[in-house]
């Protein structure tokens, strides 16, 4: 017989021993839903479907609280913002809705700078800050003295000597001057003598007078080719003549100057051309100073298999000897082919 029509939770199964179908199966128990929320049973897909949404949470003060109340399905408000704090007269209070509180801005200005006889008072009518007090008169002083004040101790301090009676040579005379508040040296040292150009002119205090030393200096030493002039414009000797320059050398040569003789001397020989092969050619390299050895050996001609390549020295040259071993008699059915790889004659074909 046909199976029975099912719910989408029930299933049919045929019983073969009591030769009928049989239904089983449950359907979902319906979910718990919040208080906006409503429970659907869909046959298409054989589940409950829930469906509502609670209502957005309204906009609340940084000091109200919003909670849903499940029983009356909808949301309450509490909370209440608190009260203003006192301010002084250069504050302000704003409440402020980032941190919930009361910010209170604005500072009392600075005091004010002072000296130290003046006295700053804050005035809270005005709002602002009084100063009061004046400084002392400041005292009459020397030529050479200052008078500053002491802001630590808020007086008048006078500082300044008059200034040491300087030193003089001993030509000279030191007078105070009160207009100029400074000492007025007068004198005149004695006119320097003329010296030679390797003396020296010293005053000497103790005397007061000039002592003029100094010694012309030793002629000096000079080279075979050289001359000794003394140049009074210097204060020196001046050595003329130079030494002839070194003659060009081989690169195996050394020139050496004989202060005896006053001449260049010049020793060394070119060392001897190495042996070559009959391939090869000697060269001698000036700058390097050594042999160059040039050429190279023919290669290698390529052989047959049966050929051997030897060099001979005599005709620098290769020789190439060995000849192909002569192929063997064949049947008519045979043929006969050389291999290179073993060098020698493979036959080929069957009768």
């Amino acid at each position: 017989s046909a199976a029975p029509a099912t719910e989408c939770w029930e299933t049919a199964t045929f019983n073969t021993e009591s030769c009928t179908w049989e239904v089983t199966g449950d359907q979902a128990t319906e979910p718990t839903t919040e208080c906006y929320e409503t429970a659907t049973f869909n046959n298409d897909t054989c589940i409950w479907e829930v469906t509502g949404e609670q209502s957005a949470a309204p906009a609340t003060e940084c000091y109200e609280t919003a909670t849903f109340n499940n029983d009356t399905c909808s949301w309450e408000v509490t909370g209440e913002q608190s009260a203003a704090p006192t301010t002084e007269c250069y504050e302000t209070a704003t409440f402020n809705n980032d941190t919930c509180s009361w910010d209170v801005t604005g500072e009392q200005s600075a005091a004010p700078a002072t000296e130290c006889w003046e006295t700053a008072t804050f005035n809270n009518d005005t709002c602002s800050w009084e100063v009061t007090g004046e400084q002392a008169t400041e005292p009459t002083t020397e030529c050479y003295e200052t008078a500053t004040f002491n802001n630590d101790t808020c007086l008048w301090e006078v500082t300044g000597e008059q200034a040491a009676e300087p030193t003089t040579e001993c030509y000279e005379t030191a007078t105070f001057n009160t207009e100029s508040c400074a000492w007025d040296v007068t004198g005149e040292q004695a006119t320097e003598p003329a010296t030679e150009c390797w003396e020296t002119a010293t005053f000497n205090n103790d005397t007061c007078l000039w002592d003029v030393t100094g010694e012309q200096a030793t002629e000096p030493t000079t080279e075979c080719y050289e001359t000794a002039t003394f140049n009074n414009d210097t204060c020196s000797w001046v050595v003329t003549g130079t030494q002839s320059a070194a003659p060009n050398t081989e690169c195996y040569e050394t020139a050496t100057f004989n202060n005896d003789t006053c001449i260049w001397e010049v020793t060394g020989e070119q060392s001897a051309a190495p042996a070559t092969e009959c391939w090869e050619t000697a060269t001698f390299n000036t700058e390097s100073c050594t042999w160059d050895v040039t050429g190279e050996q023919a290669t290698e001609p390529a052989t047959e298999c049966w050929e051997t390549a030897t060099f001979n020295d005599s005709t620098c040259s290769w020789v190439v000897t060995g000849e192909q071993a002569a192929a063997p008699n064949t049947e008519c059915w045979e043929t006969a082919t050389f291999s290179n790889d073993t060098c020698s004659w493979v036959v080929t074909g069957t009768q």
